[in-house]
């Protein structure tokens, strides 16, 4: 019988991906949809909304930053390019977790865990590793002729 803790663990790399997956596409695009109720900016230190006025009055500062994030939270969660996802990431990780420990310490909890679960998925995605590691044989690029000899289905010249 397998080990339950060994199964558990070949989903740990899914769980990773799809929590800051779901966590960035839903909550960016309520940001911009205004799905969900926002709390009042009462409730917020004025330091973070001076911080996020500021960045709303540049006109597209904020609306890249957004664009950005719901483009890599759908990557992580098609799974699809997830090492180029969480290298655009990285940056805008850097400053939610930088944002958290300097203007809003309360959230900083939440911005350590979604740091860990990043930190986790580049551990568990090698660089130069397709995410299948098939070679090109497997792949149906090289196409066999026969008695041994082979040519590329995409040739250079």
């Amino acid at each position: 019988m397998a080990n339950p803790a060994q199964g558990f663990s070949l989903h740990l790399p899914a769980i990773a991906r799809v929590l800051p997956g779901l966590m960035f596409f839903v909550f960016v695009l309520n940001g911009i949809f205004h799905l969900i109720p926002q709390p009042p900016k009462e409730s917020m230190p004025g330091s973070i909304v001076e911080f996020t006025e500021t960045r709303m009055a540049t006109g597209y500062f904020l609306n890249l930053v957004k664009t950005t994030v719901v483009f890599v939270g759908a990557l992580l969660l098609l799974n699809r390019f997830v090492p180029l996802g969480l290298t655009i990431l990285a940056p805008v990780m850097v400053n939610i977790v930088a944002i958290h420990a300097i203007l809003a310490p309360s959230g900083l909890g939440m911005a350590i865990v979604i740091l860990t679960l990043e930190l986790y998925l580049a551990w568990s995605y090698p660089i130069g590793v397709s995410n299948d590691a098939r070679s090109p044989d497997d792949a149906g690029l090289i196409v066999p002729l026969g008695e041994g000899r082979t040519r590329s289905r995409f040739p250079l010249a």
